[in-house]
């Protein structure tokens, strides 16, 4: 609900956040990190009144560390794409229209190589 003050409980019900969701209803609340899997309750108030918890699931969410991509003389026609991202993440490739060009997936430590049309 938009303007709703949302409270954040972790699984022993302690209050880990709060925040208020703007004008859409949209909202953003930082809690202290917690492990991948653990469930928190969100509950929203709003006018006064207290509406229906709702439980979330925290995820580990990949993020790109480094990244780098060259012209390859010796593949002419591909454009080498590598970094680093959490390990076993897909690690997708899109060109500068959003369309997916290449694909891959990170190794043990994070690292990936993916060969993209030049």
């Amino acid at each position: 609900t938009p303007k709703a003050q949302v409270e954040v409980k972790d699984k022993s019900g302690n209050k880990v956040g709060e925040g208020t969701a703007d004008d859409q209803g949209h909202f953003t609340i930082q809690v202290p990190k917690q492990d991948p899997d653990t469930k928190l309750t969100l509950i929203p108030t709003a006018n006064g009144v207290t509406g229906e918890p709702a439980e979330v699931t925290v995820k580990d969410v990949p993020v790109v560390n480094e990244g780098t991509a060259h012209n390859d003389p010796k593949t002419p026609a591909k454009t080498v794409v590598s970094g680093k991202t959490t390990p076993k993440a897909q690690v997708e490739v899109k060109d500068k229209s959003g369309n997916k060009v290449g694909e891959g997936t990170a190794d043990d430590q994070g690292h990936f190589t993916i060969q993209v049309p030049k």
